[in-house]
Order: structure tokens, then C-alpha cells, then sequence
């Protein structure tokens, strides 16, 4: 009697039928860093989305808020900054006059005096908060508004409210 040779396929097995291959197995090995890859990024999404939304802030010190170059006796900070994606940011503080006026001519800015009442942007325009103020109107004080020559839509305004003493800082980057 003789038998057949042990590595011929066994003809009564369901998934091999004469004349095709059997089926392949996936080669996890190869596909490893691929999922690694997928696991991460999807691991990622929660903090990219943090990302895009703006930092807001309310009515903090001037040592608790995250801008440079606010004045030393600003205080009662309120700011929106751009996320990832942002068109704008802005922030306000309150400040007197006499250091306002200083720190404006120390940044460059040649503030000329309001004459008729002025509209200012504020970071509740940028806040994502229905709640948070989106602008105001002032009246008495000072202001310095700047245009970008190669980009008109990159402006900022700085206002200062003399009867509030009030400072409003606003970058449109759109």
C-alpha cells in the first residue's frame, strides 16, 4: 500500500479547491507601524481641536496673562488670542491715562486724540462666548490704527477710553 506524500494538499479541505491558491494571510509584521501610525493620530485629535480654539481669559493680572509687552501698571486683563486658525486677537486692560500714553509712544504708535466716537473690537469677538462683550464705543480719549501696505486686511487698533480708562488692543489678521 502506499500513501501520499505528507506536503500535498489534502483534496478534502473546503478552501482549497484544485487549480487556485490558498488564501493569503495578512502580514501583520508589515501592517504593525501602519496601525501604530492610525492609533496615533487618532490618539492626537482631542488635543489638535484644543489647538484652533482661542485662549481667552477674563479679568486676570497683568502677571497671569499670557502677553507680552502689556504696560507694568496694566491691570484687570481680558483677552482673546488666536487659536491655530484664527482671524484676530484682543485684549483690554485697565490703565491710566498718563501710563497709557507712555506706553503707546514706547511701542511706536502716535496716538491722536478721538474726536468723534469711535467703535472698537473687543475680545469677546474672538471668545466663542455669547456672553463675553464684542465691542464698544468710546468717546473720549485716544486711538492709533495701523494697515499692513502689503495686506489691508492686517490692521491694528489701539484705543484708549479716557472716562473708563480703558485700554483696547485689537489685531485683525483676516
Amino acid at each position: 500500500m502506499t500513501t501520499a506524500p505528507q506536503n500535498l494538499p489534502n483534496r478534502e479541505d473546503p478552501l482549497l479547491v484544485y487549480g487556485q491558491n490558498p488564501p493569503r494571510r495578512i502580514p501583520w509584521k508589515r501592517l504593525l507601524p501602519f496601525v501604530i501610525v492610525i492609533v496615533a493620530i487618532a490618539a492626537m485629535i482631542p488635543f489638535a481641536g484644543r489647538a484652533m480654539e482661542p485662549t481667552v481669559g477674563r479679568h486676570v493680572s497683568r502677571r497671569l496673562a499670557p502677553i507680552a509687552g502689556l504696560p507694568p501698571s496694566a491691570s484687570d486683563v481680558c483677552y482673546s488670542l488666536r487659536g491655530a486658525f484664527g482671524a484676530g486677537e484682543a485684549y483690554e486692560f485697565t490703565i491710566d491715562e498718563s501710563a497709557f500714553l507712555a506706553w503707546a509712544k514706547g511701542q511706536g504708535w502716535k496716538v491722536e486724540p478721538i474726536t468723534s466716537s469711535v467703535t472698537v473690537e473687543r475680545y469677546g469677538d474672538y471668545s466663542n462666548n455669547a456672553a463675553d462683550p464684542r465691542n464698544v464705543q468710546v468717546d473720549s480719549g485716544y486711538r492709533y490704527y495701523w494697515v499692513d501696505p502689503n495686506a489691508s486686511d492686517d490692521t491694528l487698533a489701539v484705543v484708549y477710553d479716557s472716562v473708563h480708562g480703558r485700554a483696547y488692543w485689537y489685531r485683525s489678521y483676516r
